[in-house]
């Protein structure tokens, strides 16, 4: 991760780019970034965490998804469990208070065919879950189908507020002011911004692009549009899936890392992006979630 590189503030002129700073300073929002505790001492059972046994009721129905693997080919394989973040411990950096007042999230993933999220048949390889209630909650095991390879190494989780601001590529979809690549970093280097960070994992704000931007696909595969090679769309067709891709926000992105021995990997050393639509998240319809994956 590169930290500290937030440009010249000496030879950055606000006053002739005014127009564009303040289109941007209008979409800020506040990102909760999700770091790794330091040691090795075991969370407890309903601590945010990543990794280990999930913090679930005793009857849960573990997620599963039908799809091709590399090396063992089709089949129907149990998710991967990747954490759990506890509302408590979040909750003093939600400063858009976007979140639930309280409870548990968990995520999934089916870490053995690793789909990408392009294709709408990609729906189910990824799995959100919220329960607001977890007092009588325990560690449940792991199917016994769970390769004990997609079984993640057990840490704790430590959070902290952030601002954070779309990439060139996202703003596009929020904005018709017209700029290049250059000026718009020039502008995040003057407002703070580390433009050089990609490899992080959070929750909300907005997506470290390892590629394109993702609303638009997000919205083009509810539609049931797949995004591997994409079909010509009429302008009537590209405007709306345009307009309606404001509607997604992310929820959470993962990043691949190393830790404690163990490794996370996303295909060659990306990320995981759950998004989900703004109606979704307030009315806390987390099943309603869609999953991108990016790599160099």
């Amino acid at each position: 991760m590169n930290i500290g590189n937030f440009g010249n503030f000496n030879d950055f002129d606000e006053e002739e780019n005014s127009e564009l700073t303040e289109a941007i300073r209008a979409l800020k929002r506040n990102e909760i970034e999700i770091k790794l505790k330091s040691g090795r001492e075991k969370p407890a059972p309903g601590a945010s965490k990543i990794g280990g046994k999930p913090f679930l009721p005793k009857n849960f129905a573990w997620p599963y998804f039908e799809g091709e693997s590399y090396e063992d080919g089709w089949g129907n394989r149990p998710l991967s469990f990747i954490c759990q973040i506890n509302i408590k411990d979040v909750k003093r950096h939600d400063k858009e208070k976007l979140l639930p007042a309280k409870g548990m999230l968990y995520f999934f993933y089916e870490s053995a065919s690793q789909p990408w999220g392009y294709d709408p048949n990609d729906a189910g390889c990824e799995k959100v879950f919220y329960y607001a209630d977890t007092e009588v909650f325990e560690e449940i095991a792991f199917p016994d189908d769970l390769n004990e390879e997609f079984r993640l190494k057990e840490a704790g989780l430590k959070f902290s507020a952030k601002e954070s601001y779309p990439s060139y590529e996202e703003f596009e979809i929020y904005s018709d002011l017209d700029c290049d690549w250059g000026e718009y970093d020039e502008v995040l280097e003057g407002l703070g911004v580390d433009t050089d960070e990609t490899e992080k994992s959070k929750l909300l704000g907005y997506a470290n692009l390892v590629q394109s931007e993702m609303l638009t696909e997000c919205e083009s595969v509810s539609r049931g549009i797949y995004c591997g090679a994409p079909e010509p769309r009429t302008p009537e067709e590209e405007a709306s899936i345009k307009e309606h891709a404001k509607d997604w926000v992310l929820l959470c992105q993962i990043e691949s890392f190393e830790y404690n021995g163990a490794e996370l990997m996303f295909g060659d050393c990306g990320l995981i992006y759950f998004y989900i639509k703004k109606d979704d998240l307030k009315k806390k319809k987390f099943e309603n979630t869609w999953l991108i994956l990016q790599c160099g």
